[in-house]
């Protein structure tokens, strides 16, 4: 049985709540039996409340904290509950996204990351990447470019060139794209990176590369042709 006072769970075999002291009343508890059992179902329903929707179930937690505890107990269990259980929920989503994020990331060459700018500037693909790179083009992927933009807004240039891809295979990927950009005499002078989170069978996604230049190298864009270095793609 249950103290009327408190909510607390009475033993049979007891005189007083162990809990608040109040005396135990043998015939108002029996007479109050039935009343408790059909409670149980609303207070059930109430801490399931409490459990999907938390800060509701704190809330009536403050409601019937005075009037009715037992109540108020059933739907703070179930908010603290669904609070722990969110929480978790949340750190668990969070870890598999970011590990789902360094994979597609780690497709990519790190050296890319951590090497030094003019290091980069130089880098030169393996035969390895170079055939990969074609077999894509040549049955998953179309890549073509934009018109590159110049612009000087109050002395500072901006800078774009539209890149797009398109799936021509069957199944939706995410594509990281190494594009070159080279003088009337086939020399670098700069090349960038971008990836595409997805490009689903058909459809087409464009980006934007050489948002960041070097200001003493924005006359050679002018005339630049643009080439794609490399292609990595993670089907998803």
């Amino acid at each position: 049985m249950y103290c009327k006072r408190c909510g607390s769970l009475i033993d049979d075999n007891s005189k007083y709540c162990d809990d608040c002291g109040k005396r135990v009343d043998r015939n108002e508890n029996k007479s109050n039996y039935d009343e408790n059992n059909s409670n149980n179902g609303a207070n059930i329903l109430l801490a399931i409340l409490g459990f999907m929707f938390p800060i509701i179930g704190f809330i009536l937690y403050l409601v019937y904290e005075g009037r009715k505890p037992q109540v108020a107990k059933y739907a703070v269990k179930g908010a603290i509950i669904g609070h722990i259980v969110g929480t978790i929920l949340s750190i668990l989503i969070f870890m598999l996204y970011t590990s789902f994020l360094a994979s597609i990331l780690g497709v990519f060459k790190g050296d890319y990351i951590d090497a030094p700018f003019t290091d980069i500037l130089n880098e030169e693909i393996s035969d390895e990447a170079k055939e990969r790179t074609q077999s894509i083009l040549a049955n998953d992927a179309d890549v073509t470019f934009g018109e590159f933009k110049m612009s000087n807004d109050d002395g500072y240039t901006e800078t774009s060139l539209p890149v797009t891809v398109k799936n021509k295979s069957d199944k939706a990927y995410s594509i990281f794209l190494t594009i070159e950009a080279v003088d009337a005499n086939g020399e670098r002078i700069d090349l960038d990176t971008n990836y595409i989170e997805k490009v689903d069978p058909g459809q087409e996604e464009t980006i934007l590369l050489f948002e960041f230049i070097d200001i003493d190298k924005v006359p050679d864009f002018s005339t630049a042709t643009f080439k794609v270095m490399e292609l990595e793609k993670v089907d998803i």
